[in-house]
């Protein structure tokens, strides 16, 4: 439940502002780097940009990361 609340406030913080995080699926196991993401108010599925492939990601279950700019600009590869 804690990781839950957690995970919501990040969310929730992200859709203010464009800070960094690292996502991480926890059905698929796949992490994805990105700065646009939000929660849905009645699924609390997440949804993201990726920026690698500019695909729209829908995660159900998920744990999210704030990193820091740097370490977004390296698995980004962008600059």
């Amino acid at each position: 439940m804690k990781r839950l609340l957690a995970t919501l406030l990040l969310a929730l913080a992200a859709c203010r502002s464009h800070v960094p995080y690292r996502v991480t699926d926890l059905e698929t196991g796949s992490v994805y780097h990105t700065r646009e993401l939000r929660r849905g108010r009645t699924s609390g599925f997440l949804y993201l940009k990726d920026p690698g492939t500019g695909a729209q990601v829908t995660i159900r279950d998920s744990i999210v990361d704030e990193i820091s700019e740097e370490d977004y600009l390296l698995a980004t590869g962008t600059k």
